[in-house]
Parts: structure tokens; sequence; C-alpha cells
């Protein structure tokens, strides 16, 4: 019977008889749905109708439409074809149930009908159906059941009753025979056993139903059909053979077609059971062999798999979870949260979220994860996670099927790849990779920043790219040497640089190995040694430089006065040294604090080097003592007045923090090689000078040698004295003619200063001039002397008198000042002169200081209209590219060449060179300091220009000189 929790099998009845139908609904109405029609219309409507019925019961005698029409348009109908069909008739002739077999009836039973065997042939039917709508078998998977016929077992003990049967039979069956039960029970249990039982039941000795009982009861029998054949027809004996498991029953005399139809169902059936009994076997052991496949897939696997399910506990736990772990898959069954309190407390999030979003998904795979557990030793571990959703063929969520695997190994390798892959790129040396045939496969940016080049340049090439030349086929032999036979090599190297330029490396080279020991690779390590070196520099600087004002220590200061002296050696030279030292300096360090006191010394330096500019030998020997040494002096006095300088500018306050300190400085002074031929008595004679300097009162200045102090001070006391003299208009100009050789007439005069004092009468320009330039009173004492010639101009202008121009020395100072032009012109403005009526001499030296501007200024004093002459030619450069770059009109002959050219042949060449450079260039000649005939005479042959000196006129105060210009007519003869 159908189980009661499936949907009741649908049955058509179709009968023109109402007492039939309500006969056959009241058996079948309790197991099936029943549909009722009374003509064949009807039932072709109900049958194409949804749901479509299971099963059609059908009567064959009915008006307009029989059942054997009504069985032709079913089976015609794809939609109906395989519905079974059972005729239910009172015709009993062969021939009629041989034509509904024919047109595809599957059943025939006879009225009046039999509940149970009406029931069990429906069953029958119903199961064959169900079997041939599964899809193996609508599909063609049953195959070939059977290769061979079937074979029927015939159990019958009358021989005639047997015959009958095997000739009906045998066409289509192979049918053996059994004449008693023993026998028939003998052939089921045997190696070829019948797939039918046609069995009789009245028999001697063991009766049918016996021998029923007995093959049901052994497992190879109990899947035979067997079908009753007897002349018993009572309900009683059919229903006792339905119950020991009897599969139908045929009365005697049977029809041969029911026979046929009875036999064909049930080894239809029986071959679908058997088919689809094997399947499950198939199946079963398939899935037996599945799953020991993933139990050992999952067992035996090193990682850790799980299957959690939708309620969030356990289903599965792989070994591998416990040598992963250190817990047991059984660990994790007892407490599902077990695996959350491993992770490690940073990743605990991430394994939230990643649960989550498994959960709420169950279309996707989760993203795989890493986090980290700590296992039951305490040792933590990084895990690689995946996952994905379980769904069932419904769509239903099932949980998650996942996997762990233990990636602490590869995250250590991965973690020293990141880390080899910093230091490569951060390294501060460039580094460079190359294959075994050295063709370059990665450099670092140290590298690219130190070579120039960048990567897509240098991949591919050699380092050959970088040689620089400098080194020999010989060194690189003996490198690469070195690199095969100890596997690396380090030394100093020089390569050039993108740029073309060369720098000094200290080159590390190692060889790597693969696994088969054959080279793959080589690195090369590049320090660049120029940076060393400038590092050693700038120690070298600290170790010989004093860290607060930056001057040179007393250990430099040593070397650079033992050079000193050995240059003066070599030269015959003479040169100063100083010894300084703060005034009262104590006093402040205590009272104010070192941080001012050093304040003070940054100071004091910055005064020192204000006053020293181009003096580089100064130093801070120690506390407040400074050295100085003076390499370039022509004569002792000046290092007297730069002193002297020094003494006046530290008497001057300095400002510390709002606060006006008063110090001074004390100066000893030490000459070699007056006072010292050496080092050692140098520095002691210039510590004596100094300590006898504060012994004096302190802001003093000390020679070693006594008669330098007292000369010291005479210069010292000259210096204030011209000061005064300045202020007080007691300087006076003379004027000294110079005459032209081809006229004999006045050329022009020389202005010279001339220093009238009150009570040494009048001094010469030889002992006041040099201190003047040294001390810088020369800018406002070259002023005066400008100012004064062009208003003499424009008096003896306004007197009438023929004027020929009038020359004015220029200082290299005043001529490096940036307003000297600007002055130049104010004072031609004040006096209203005509320009061409001055003429500045400049000298060489004061020119070649700085060419570029001095060439510039006098241009622009030409412009003015003014003549510009070279004073003192031949005592400097005397250098023809300068002499065109300068907008000049005369050069004068240095005194010192016309003194001796009449008896030194060397000083007369000289004279002679330079007045025909003059006049090559276009420019006059003038000589000075001629005093006798026959240097005249001598000037004269070489055609000079023009001369003076005492022969023609010693230098004349103003008043003189009128008397001169009148007279102008006087001629040198």
């Amino acid at each position: 019977m159908p189980e009661a929790n499936h949907v009741k099998p649908r049955i058509l009845i179709v009968d023109d008889v109402n007492e039939n139908l309500h006969a056959m609904m009241s058996i079948l109405r309790d197991d099936y749905a029943i549909v009722a029609a009374t003509n064949g219309e009807k039932a072709l409507d109900l049958a194409l109708r949804i749901p479509s019925p299971d099963l059609v019961l059908l009567d064959i005698k009915m008006p307009d439409m029989d059942g054997y029409e009504v069985l032709r348009r079913l089976k015609n109908n794809p939609v109906t074809a395989d519905i079974p069909v059972i005729f239910v008739t009172a015709l009993s002739e062969s021939a009629d149930e041989a034509k509904g077999l024919k047109l595809g009836a599957a059943d025939y039973i006879s009225k009046p009908v039999n509940p149970d065997l009406l029931k069990l042939r429906i069953l029958t039917q119903l199961e064959l159906r169900r079997y041939r709508r599964k899809p193996m078998v609508s599909s063609g998977g049953q195959l070939t059941m059977q290769e061979t016929r079937p074979t029927l077992l015939v159990v019958d003990d009358i021989p005639e009753n047997v015959h009958e049967l095997i000739a009906v039979l045998k066409d289509e069956y192979r049918v053996i025979v059994a004449n008693n039960g023993p026998k028939a029970l003998e052939l089921v249990q045997g190696m070829t056993p019948p797939d039918l039982v046609l069995l009789d039941i009245v028999m001697p000795g063991m009766d049918g139903y016996e021998v029923c009982r007995r093959i049901k009861a052994n497992a190879q029998g109990n899947r035979i059909p067997v079908i009753f054949v007897s002349v018993i027809d009572s309900t009683v004996d059919k229903v006792r053979g339905f119950s020991i498991g009897a599969a139908d029953y045929i009365t005697k005399p049977f029809d041969i077609y029911e026979v046929r139809a009875r036999i064909h169902a049930h080894l239809e059936l029986s071959r679908l059971q058997r088919f689809f009994e094997q399947l499950v076997e198939q199946r079963t052991a398939a899935l037996e062999e599945s799953r020991e496949k993933y139990r050992i897939l999952a067992e035996y696997s090193p990682n850790w798999e799980y299957w959690l399910g939708a309620n969030g506990d356990y289903l599965y736990v792989s070994p591998a979870c416990a040598d992963i772990s250190g817990f047991t898959p059984e660990d994790f069954t007892l407490n599902p949260d077990l695996m959350q309190n491993i992770i490690h407390a940073d990743d605990l999030s991430l394994w939230t979220t990643h649960r989550e979003t498994v959960n709420t998904s169950t279309q996707h795979v989760a993203a795989p994860l890493n986090f980290r557990i700590i296992d039951r030793n305490g040792e933590e571990h990084w895990i690689e996670h995946i996952c994905k959703p379980v769904i069932d063929a419904h769509g239903r969520f099932l949980g998650s099927r996942g996997t762990h695997r233990d990636i602490t190994e590869r995250k250590k390798v991965q973690q020293q790849l990141i880390l080899a892959s910093t230091v490569f790129e951060n390294a501060s040396e460039g580094i460079l990779i190359t294959d075994a045939d050295n063709a370059i496969l990665s450099v670092n940016k140290a590298f690219v920043n130190v070579m120039g080049y960048t990567q897509d340049e240098v991949l591919g090439q050699t380092p050959r790219l970088f040689q620089s030349g400098r080194c020999s086929r010989n060194f690189y032999q003996k490198m690469w040497d070195a690199i095969t036979n100890n596997g690396s090599w380090q030394g100093e190297i020089w390569n050039r640089c993108k740029d073309g330029t060369l720098h000094p490396y200290l080159l590390n080279i190692s060889v790597v190995h693969g696994q088969s020991a054959n080279i793959t690779h080589h690195v090369a390590v590049y320090t660049d040694l120029s940076h060393i070196k400038n590092t050693e520099r700038q120690l070298d600087y600290l170790v010989h430089h004093d860290p607060l004002t930056a001057l040179p220590n007393r250990v430099l200061f040593q070397q650079l006065l033992e050079h000193a002296l050995q240059q003066a050696k070599r030269n015959n030279s003479q040169f100063a040294l100083l010894s300084l030292d703060l005034d009262h300096f104590k006093t402040v360090n205590d009272s104010l604090g070192q941080a001012l006191g050093d304040q003070l010394l940054i100071e004091a330096t910055q005064r020192l080097k204000g006053l020293l500019r181009g003096i580089d030998a100064v130093s801070r020997s120690g506390g407040d003592e400074f050295n100085v040494l003076l390499d370039r002096i022509d004569h002792p006095q000046s290092a007297d007045l730069l002193a002297q300088r020094m003494i006046e500018s530290f008497a001057r306050p300095f400002t510390l923090n709002e606060h006006n300190v008063y110090i001074g400085v004390s100066i000893g002074i030490a000459f070699y090689p007056l006072d010292g031929r050496d080092v050692v008595t140098l520095q002691r004679n210039a510590d004596t000078a100094l300590n006898q300097a504060k012994v004096q009162g302190r802001g003093k200045l000390c020679f070693f040698s006594p008669e330098m102090t007292v000369l010291a001070q005479q210069r010292l006391h000259l210096e204030a004295e011209l000061r005064q003299a300045l202020a007080q208009d007691e300087l006076v100009l003379y004027y000294q003619p110079q005459i032209s050789l081809q006229t004999g007439r006045l050329a022009g005069l020389e202005a010279l200063v001339r220093w009238q004092h009150p009570s040494r009468g009048l001094i010469p320009p030889g002992e006041f001039i040099p201190m003047a330039e040294e001390s810088g009173l020369i800018v406002l004492l070259g002023e005066w002397v400008l100012r004064k010639a062009c208003r003499q101009i424009s008096e003896w202008s306004k007197q009438g008198l023929t004027l020929a121009l009038i020359a004015v020395n220029v200082s290299a100072v005043q001529l490096s000042r940036g307003d000297f032009f600007d002055t130049v012109r104010i004072i031609l403005r004040e006096t209203d002169i005509l320009p061409e009526l001055l003429e500045l001499e400049i000298t060489e030296s004061s020119v070649m200081s700085d060419l570029t501007d001095a060439a510039k200024t006098l241009a622009k004093l030409q412009a003015l209209g003014l003549r510009l002459s070279i004073d003192d030619f031949g005592t400097g450069y005397s250098s023809l590219s300068y002499l065109q770059e300068l907008a000049v009109d005369k050069l004068k002959i240095d005194i010192s060449f016309v003194r001796n050219m009449t008896f030194d042949e060397s000083k007369a060449a000289i004279v002679e060179a330079v007045i025909a450079l003059g006049h090559g260039l276009g420019l006059e000649v003038i000589a000075e300091g001629v005093e006798n005939q026959q240097q005249l005479e001598a000037l004269r042959l070489l055609q000079c220009d023009m001369i003076q000196g005492y022969l023609v006129s010693k230098p004349l105060p103003p008043e003189q000189v009128v008397e001169f210009l009148s007279g102008a007519n006087f001629k040198i003869v």
C-alpha cells in the first residue's frame, strides 16, 4: 500500500454502470485518490487534466465509445501513453483479453472483482510505472539488464499442464520444469536460479504454499516473483498465497494471453527492482569509497580541516588540528568557542568579521584570511584560513567547510624576504646584482643616486659600463681571480658616473651559489669613499679647530707657524707672530656666566676677522688667548699699525644681552728671524712680550725688542697727529712740473701732499702715507688731496693762467671703494673745472687686485673727460693683456728704473721696453725721478715723451708754481 506520508496515487475508474463504479471506489478509496468517468469522452478528458491519473481501470463494454477505443486513444496520445490501463470487464473470452493486451492494456481483471487481486494488480502496475519513470530508466540508464532470455521455472505434478505451458512460452523464455516441491527448491537455490516461478498449489508431498514459503524464506529466492497457477479459485486461498509472498494468481484453465501478460509484467518489475537494488548497491559502495577517500584526505592532510554546522557546532575536525594547535578534535567538538579563544588578541576582530561574512554570504567563498593563534604550549602560529558556505540542494545553509593551513614558516620566509628587500632598497650603500654572466638584474636606490643612472638604463648591461679607465687590466684580472678562488673580493675601485665624473668606491663583490653549487648571481656593494673622505676631513677639522669660534686651535696653528717659518727660510723673508690676551675676560665670565663668556669670545673672534681680512692664520690657543701670524709684511712697522688697530677696536664695548662690556686686549709681538729662528723660541718670545704688555697696565702693545716697542709708540702717536692734521688743515699740496721732451715746454704738474707739522716742520709723504694706508686714513687723505688740487686748478683758471693738466695719485684703497666714481664727480661739480685738466695716477697693484671692477670704474672716469695714467709701471704685473682692457692714456716709468738706467743695463732694458710697449699701445710715456743730464739724454734717445724730476724742478708750493708758469718758455737743453 502507498505510504501515508506521500500523496495518494490518482486512479481513474471508467464504467457506465454506477454499481460497478461504487463497488471499485469503495475498495480503493482508502488507499488512492479516485476519479470516475461513465463514458469514453469523459475518461479521455480527465486523463488529460493536471494532475493526470497514475492508473486507469477501464470497462470494455460501454455505449458510444467502448474500452478498446478509449485505450487506443490513450496510447496514441504522448501525454497519456505511459499511464497503465487495466481492463475490468465481465467478458471472459480469450479473444477479448488478447485484443486488449495487444492494444497496450497492462492487465486484465474479470468481474466480479476480487478486492485483494485488484489491489495487487494495481500495486504491481504502479510499481512498474514508478520504476519506469525514474531518471536512470527514462534516460536509458537501465542499459541491457539481461542479455539472455529469462528463465521460467514451471512447477506442476501433472505433465499435461507442464507441456501446455512449455508449448506457449518456449519461444520467449527458457523454461525449466520441476514436478514436485523439493525439486523446485533445489533449482531455485542452484547456481542459475530462475527469473520467475509458475507454481501449482495442489501437489503431493509439499503443496505450492509450502514451496512458496520456503522460496521466500531464502534471500535469493525472495527476489524471484512467484505466480500461482491453480484450479483453486476461492478468495481465501488466493489471499493465503498473497500472504506468503506470491506475486500473482492465475486460475486454471488459464488464458495464454493473460499468462504472458502476467509473466511479462512481473519479470519487468523484478528486473527493475533488481536493477535499482544493484544501482543502490553500486552507489552505496561508491559512497563508501568516497567516504574513505575523504577520510584519508581529511585525516592524513597536513592541513586542519573542519565542518562547522549552521548552529556553530563542529560536525568534523581533522586530526591535523592537534599538530598545529595542540588541541584534539574532541576539544573543538566539546567547546565550539575554543577557536576564538586561541586566536591572537590583535587578530580577533579580523576573525569575527570573517565569520560574520561567511554566515551571511551563502553564494561566494569568503576571501582567504591570515591570522595568528597561540597553541596549547603558548607558541605563536600563523594560519591561512579558507572556507566556503555549505548549501544543500534546496538552498538551505548547512554551515561552513574550511581549512586552516599553518604558514608560520612561510611567513618567516616572507618577513625575511621583506626585510632583505627593505635592506636592499634602503641601504646607504649602492647594491648591484648580476646573473652568472654579469648581466645586471637589479640595482637599488642608493646605486641610482650614487651613479646617476636609472634602473632601466643599466638593466641588461654589464658593470663594464662604469669603468673609469683608471684601473689597469691587471687590476681586473687579480680581482676576478680572487672572486673565482675565494668567492668574494674587496678593494678600492674608481668608477665613472653617468655625468662623467670619477669617484672612488670601496667595492665588495660576493658570489651566490645555487643548489647544485653552480654560480647563479654576483652581488656588488658600493660604498662611496668620497663621503668617508669628507667625514675624515670633518674629523680633521674638529681635531684642528676650536669648536666655539671655529678658529684654528693650538695644534693647527703650530703647523701653520712651522710652515711659515720654513717658507720664510726659503724666501729669506720675515713675518710677525702676535700673541693676544683679552683683558678682564675672567671678570666677565665669572660675573655674567659662562654662556655670555662664550658669546664674548665669539664676538671677539668676529672683530679679529674683520680687522684681519685675507689673513687665515688666526687661532684661539685656549681660554681668552689668541694668536695671529702675519707672514706678508714688508717691514716691522706693518705689524705695529695692525696691532694698534686691534687695541683700538677692542677698546670699544661689546654688547652681550643688552649689557655693554668693556674688556680690551693686550698684544705681544715677536718677529722672525729677529726674535727667533724656530717655532718654540718665537712662541716663547711672543708670550714674553704679551706678559710685558699686561705688566704695563693692559690694553698695551709690546715688542719682544724694546726698540720696536718705542717705535710702535711713536707710530701710534703719529697716527693720532695725522688725524688731527686732517681736521686742522695742516696738510699742503706741492706740485712737481712735468716737461715734454719734444717741445721742452711744461706738460703737466703732479700734486704731492706734504704735512706741515706745527713742531716738526714739513714731514715728507714717505713717513706718513704708508701709515695712512694701513690705518685706513688714506681714504680721507686721498679725498682731501683730490678736492684741494681741483680747487687749485679752479683758482689758477680764475687768475687767467695758462694751465697744463694736474696729476693726482689715487690709492688702491680709494679705488676699491664703491663710491670713488661718485666722489670724483661731486668734486668736479663743486669746483667747476674742466675734467681734461685733471689726471688720476693709479698704481698697477691697485688695478690688478680686482681687474674687472677697476676696468669698469676707470671707463666711467674716462667718460667724464679725465685723463688716466698707470703709476710706477714696471714694478708690478706690466701685462699687455690688462693694458688692453683698461682705458688709460699714459704710463709712468717708476723712479727705481730711471735712477739706475745709465749704469745698469737691465734697468735700461726695462725702461726701453716700457717706452716701446706704451708707444705700441698708443700711450704717452713719462719717466719720473730724472735727476741728471745723462738720464735725460738716454730718455731722449729712447724717444720718451715726458720727464719729471729734480733735473727739471723740485716739488713747488702753489705760489712758486705761478712763478714757474710765468716762465713757461723755459726749455730743457
